[in-house]
């Protein structure tokens, strides 16, 4: 529709025009021009009264124009509203599609694995289930049988090695202490490192901390399986379903021992801060239960 000032703009322009043609015939009367109803009179009547109607005509003209312009804006509107519901269904079906593909790629991914294990599974690749043991007579039980290696063999004295092979058993990076026991120094922290022969499938060891200090022993597996014990037990083991090539051994002191720092007691730090000096007395080991 036509708005309130365009109109009034249009009325004021008809007023001004109406007003100019009235102005003419008095000019006309000051002129000498006969008076009464007729002659130029009627004349200028006719011609405000042509303008008028012609005023009139482009008004509404205009007006009509006006009301066709604002009825083409809202049937554009109703085209563009019209369009973006047609992008958003569209939207809302590619969204659903990739949302079915990514499922379905899922889905794939699940059973290829699956086929990845069953493979793995058969060629004997994937590590097996295993037990482990804080106690040397219920290890003892479940291990079958088995052999010890000590170190009660080996020189006297205080002496390092980078490997050394007893009873089919490798040992490597590590010092003997006095035909006692082995240990890692604790200037050199790390793992002892343990190869085993062909088949084995139980092996513990007796364990202590070198300064007595307290803390957690980790024997990790070469299958990448490992289990944890406290320096309490003295002792740990593993049992698994699987053949195992190696072990590593290693002890985190929750303590840095008195004996290094000279003072007491020794200060205490979170588990796993420090890594104490791990001593290892005797190794155990054999091809598992049933075996």
């Amino acid at each position: 529709m036509i708005k309130m000032t365009q109109f009034m703009t249009y009325t004021a322009m008809a007023g001004l025009l109406i007003a100019a043609l009235a102005f003419e015939p008095q000019q006309g009367i000051a002129q000498g021009g006969p008076p009464g109803g007729g002659g130029a009179g009627s004349s200028l009547q006719n011609r405000v009264e042509r303008l008028e109607q012609s005023l009139e005509s482009e008004i509404v003209g205009r007006i009509d124009a006006d009301n066709q312009e604002a009825a083409n804006r809202v049937l554009g509107d109703d085209a563009l509203q019209a369009r973006i519901a047609i992008l958003e269904t569209a939207l809302a079906d590619a969204k659903a599609d990739i949302l079915a593909e990514v499922a379905d790629r899922v889905a794939q991914d699940g059973q290829l694995q699956a086929n990845i294990d069953g493979v793995a599974n058969s060629l004997d690749l994937l590590p097996g289930p295993f037990s482990s043991y804080t106690n040397s007579a219920a290890f003892a039980a479940a291990a079958g049988a088995t052999a010890d290696v000590d170190f009660s063999q080996l020189p006297a004295g205080d002496q390092s090695y980078a490997e050394l092979t007893l009873s089919g058993v490798t040992f490597r990076n590590f010092r003997s202490y006095y035909q006692q026991a082995i240990y890692r120094a604790h200037v050199t922290h790390g793992p002892i490192e343990i190869d085993l022969p062909p088949g084995t499938r139980a092996v513990a060891a007796d364990v202590s901390s070198f300064y007595g200090d307290p803390g957690q022993f980790t024997i990790a597996l070469s299958t990448g399986q490992e289990t944890t014990t406290t320096s309490d037990s003295g002792f740990i083991g593993v049992v698994s379903e699987k053949p195992m090539d190696s072990v590593t051994i290693r002890f985190y002191s929750d303590c840095i021992p008195a004996v290094i720092y000279g003072d007491a007691p020794c200060p205490t730090f979170p588990v796993g801060y420090l890594e104490g000096v791990t001593v290892i007395r005797n190794v155990t080991f054999g091809p598992g239960p049933g075996i």
